[in-house]
């Protein structure tokens, strides 16, 4: 591991809170998404694309302060919160060889397509998978199996991919006793990068997952240094385990994404091939394993109070409270097994005093503030 010494400073970004409406919340009222789907299940017509769960759709990455990386703001009361978007700018990591742990779920809410869904993703993995890298294959169910007997070479998995050809949907899903077991199975390989890649809707029915089990596992994770990467797949999902365990253990969530036009306009179909390409830039991005984390002086309280593991290509947001001041500098100290990393100045900015709730941001060399009720 190379150790990396990281001295950043802000510009700009995020907003402490927002208030984002649609028509869910506010507008024309929503269909009766229930209904579509009980008129399909007797052989009408298929379900529209918003009858399902949207919240994991390509838009829900990207706010109206996603481009501001320091977000200031003042209370009636005269107190200064601030919002931190904490991104490393690491250069590319080294390749090395992986270890793959897959985690199918075949629960029976998987019956709409979303394990024929994973199948194929499997397939497509299995076929790319490098001389060095190894991948073990589990389904998620009442109880976690093992396909593969062990994390094989790409030559040594086709019996358990032809074995998961053979499951269909059915049962409830214990994600929780999967993810226990299935951290065990890691080798204990030094120089191999251990991915942990989930396909499923992130429910765990038969083993419930709260947030101090969330927190525990985790933790387990970051300790092995296994990043979770998982790819959503059903109707209706669970945002806690999804984004909970990828945002705590440096991993990101990978999502199927629409069909699109090219730049002639013809319509470009959105296939596996392509997730597979969106799933190695993921897993390739570098991953920084904070030691240190330094706030300025007049920070006065911040949260989290340890960071997990920080990605470039993925904010990580500290909140706090903060004393007016002239400079925002801080460092995060960490490992990560690639180059050194770039340095960056320091940022100045000052809140403006007002009597109304207002947002300062950094955007540079300047300020732009919004006003309104917090």
């Amino acid at each position: 591991m190379i150790e990396v010494r990281r001295l950043m400073a802000v510009g700009a970004f995020l907003g402490l809170a927002a208030i984002v409406t649609c028509s869910h919340v506010l507008g024309e009222p929503g269909r009766d998404k229930d209904k579509e789907l009980r008129d399909w299940r007797q052989g009408g017509q298929g379900p529209t694309r918003d009858l399902l769960d949207d919240r994991f759709g390509p838009d829900q990455t990207k706010t109206s302060f996603s481009d501001k990386p320091l977000t200031l703001y003042q209370t009636t009361a005269g107190e200064t919160l601030v919002a931190l978007q904490v991104q490393p700018q690491l250069a590319d990591a080294p390749a090395r060889p992986r270890d793959y742990l897959v985690l199918v779920d075949t629960s029976a809410s998987k019956a709409m397509g979303g394990l024929a869904q994973a199948r194929k993703i499997v397939d497509g993995l299995v076929a790319k998978l490098g001389a060095d890298d190894r991948l073990a294959l589990w389904t998620v169910n009442t109880k976690p199996h093992s396909l593969s007997g062990g994390f094989k070479k790409a030559g040594g998995l086709a019996d358990a991919v032809k074995e998961l050809a053979r499951e269909y949907p059915s049962g409830a899903a214990n994600l929780k006793q999967a993810l226990s077991d299935g951290l065990k199975s890691f080798p204990a390989a030094d120089g191999r990068q251990r991915v942990l890649l989930f396909l499923g809707d992130g429910k765990s029915i038969a083993g419930p997952i709260d947030s101090d089990a969330r927190t525990a596992l985790a933790n387990d994770m970051v300790q092995a240094e296994v990043a979770f990467f998982p790819i959503p797949l059903g109707v209706q999902f669970e945002p806690a385990n999804l984004h909970g365990f990828a945002s705590a253990t440096g991993g990101k969530t990978v999502r199927l994404q629409d069909d699109k036009v090219d730049e002639k306009g013809n319509p470009k179909r959105y296939t596996v091939e392509d997730l597979l390409k969106d799933l190695e830039a993921a897993v390739a991005a570098p991953i920084l394993y904070p030691r240190d984390f330094k706030l300025p002086a007049e920070v006065v309280e911040f949260f989290p109070a340890r960071l997990p593991p920080l990605r470039r290509d993925t904010a990580t947001l500290v909140v706090g409270k903060i004393k007016p001041g002239a400079q925002f500098r801080y460092s995060v100290t960490g490992s990560v097994p690639a180059r050194t990393s770039l340095r960056r100045r320091p940022s100045r900015c000052r809140p403006r005093r007002s009597t109304t709730s207002s947002w300062s941001t950094c955007c540079g060399s300047g300020a732009t503030r919004r006003t309104g009720r917090p």
